[in-house]
């Protein structure tokens, strides 16, 4: 990055992501990889945003990968807010004076509201909505009628969202409202929800390819799932 921007952001954190998400499929420990994973990403960055960065670090420990991202991820929801403000003041001040020529700039500062306890700050750092069981977020954000892939705007679909997708099972929807399974890599520390114990597969995810009539071929992600019969018993799908 030359300078900070939203989109260059989504796609750093978007690719993290991704890849991490590729290799723990094919059963690689990142999660012991975050005191090389950070100074890679940091390497990314602009000179201003790697300037903040710096300031927001406690201590002298080696700061967590998660710890980066969630810092991206706000860089990135105040950066679209302060420039979705001022283009809106631009053109309200081009209207209301149109034929006299500007030399100077107009700039706003907006802070962010949080859209579940109204405070200062965005849904994702809310620490009340975040202690709330997984279940219980999404009841809110549908209740605020809220896009459940990026939880700030209603004026979209979750569809049609360009925000990233969930981090840990890439579907089209908030990480924070991903409901654990059987089959994630890793259970949520969050919502205190622990599976059932029962006897997993070899495999907990395989890739198959389907042959169109083209000639083309699509790969699929399958997930394994337990299905509860009516007798109670627990059986792998």
């Amino acid at each position: 990055m030359t300078r900070e921007n939203p989109i260059d952001f989504r796609r750093i954190s978007n690719g993290v992501s991704k890849h991490l998400h590729t290799l723990q499929i094919l059963k690689y420990l990142t999660m012991h990889w975050d005191h090389l994973l950070v100074p890679i990403l940091t390497s990314k960055l602009d000179s201003l945003t790697l300037r903040e960065w710096g300031t927001s670090l406690m201590g002298h420990e080696s700061p967590p990968l998660k710890q980066l991202l969630d810092f991206i991820a706000h860089r990135c929801e105040v950066l679209e807010i302060t420039t979705k403000a001022s283009t809106s003041a631009k053109k309200v001040e081009a209207k209301s004076q149109p034929n006299f020529k500007r030399s100077s700039s107009c700039a706003a500062i907006v802070k962010p509201k949080c859209n579940f306890c109204q405070g200062e700050h965005v849904i994702y750092y809310c620490k009340n909505f975040v202690a709330l069981p997984v279940s219980q977020r999404l009841v809110e954000i549908r209740s605020r009628k809220l896009c459940v892939n990026c939880l700030r705007f209603s004026s979209h679909a979750s569809s049609k969202c360009i925000s990233g997708q969930c981090k840990v099972c890439q579907a089209k929807h908030n990480t924070l409202l991903h409901i654990p399974s059987a089959a994630d890599p890793s259970t949520s520390n969050t919502d205190k929800e622990v599976a059932p114990k029962a006897t997993s597969p070899p495999s907990l995810l395989s890739n198959y390819a389907l042959e169109s009539s083209n000639n083309e071929q699509a790969m699929l992600s399958t997930a394994v799932v337990f299905i509860c019969g009516s007798d109670s018993s627990r059986r792998v799908c």
